[in-house]
């Protein structure tokens, strides 16, 4: 990535940051973002004084974050960048205010162990900030192609394949002869994330859902008032009116699970472990 991008990460990703913060009760002490990438939501913590552990397994990813927080001085002494991975955090339990897991589920090689580690890590109350593609709309969301649902990889592979290579919808220049290898590596790993997966997964790890977009897009009285505080005026009586049928379509979709398009949670970690 050029500097000037790598710059920009940072600055795109702090209206994730904001709206994290914007969604938590109060200020986390100590976060620990899962999967950082390129880290442009940690240094976003680290410049308002938060403690940041930045986990990255990509020896490329963590020095562009330390190539960023170096550009962002007032982040040097709050952030901490090491390697490791989801499944196995070399983390003390109870230790963590905030686990982020920025579209980073549908990448692990094992869900179900990264789950345990944010609960074993996260102090009782903490929380969870997780975001994931939904696998149940029929877009691929990495590639931004139309596929079927939870499709056999290896099919889907194929099809993918076939919409980049013979119908070229990428525009790109000698097709033929590009390698398409690198689609079905990573197709081949991809995790079918889905809200049904997600709730079992907390459940499971006695950790909660306390908010979620897709129970947010179910309740259509929810959709109401978000769009009358949006400009609290008489017209927008007959605006909402007019949006209410497709207010209702978007909570049908969400009801069976096809919205939302990328799934977003805040999770907390339950003060009493669960039996049972």
């Amino acid at each position: 990535m050029p500097a000037s991008g790598k710059n920009n990460h940072v600055q795109l990703s702090k209206t994730l940051a904001d709206s994290i913060l914007n969604n938590l009760p109060k200020k986390p002490i100590v976060v620990l973002d899962i999967g950082a990438g390129y880290g442009g939501v940690s240094i976003n913590f680290a410049l308002r004084g938060i403690k940041v552990i930045a986990v990255e397994p990509s020896a490329t990813d963590r020095r562009v974050i330390k190539y960023l927080v170096n550009r962002h001085s007032k982040a040097k002494g709050s952030i901490t960048v090491i390697d490791g991975f989801a499944e196995s955090l070399h983390i003390a339990k109870n230790s963590i205010d905030l686990c982020i897991l920025s579209q980073v589920l549908e990448h692990v090689d094992d869900p179900e162990k990264t789950m345990r580690e944010v609960s074993r890590v996260l102090k009782k109350n903490g929380y969870c900030h997780l975001t994931s593609p939904n696998y149940l709309f029929p877009v691929e969301q990495h590639y931004k192609i139309p596929y079927f649902p939870l499709m056999r990889r290896r099919l889907f592979s194929k099809w993918a394949i076939f919409l980049f290579k013979t119908l070229n919808l990428r525009n790109v220049k000698n097709v033929e002869s590009r390698d398409f290898s690198q689609v079905e590596s990573f197709i081949k790993t991809i995790v079918y994330t889905t809200d049904k997966m997600i709730v079992k997964l907390c459940r499971k790890n006695n950790l909660k859902i306390v908010w979620s977009a897709r129970e947010y897009q179910k309740n259509v009285f929810k959709q109401i008032i978000t769009h009358w505080r949006q400009n609290p005026k008489l017209i927008q009586i007959p605006l909402i009116l007019l949006s209410l049928p497709k207010k209702i379509f978007r909570s049908i979709l969400a009801l069976v699970g096809i919205l939302p398009i990328k799934l977003e949670y805040i999770i907390q970690k339950n003060s009493v472990q669960r039996t049972g």
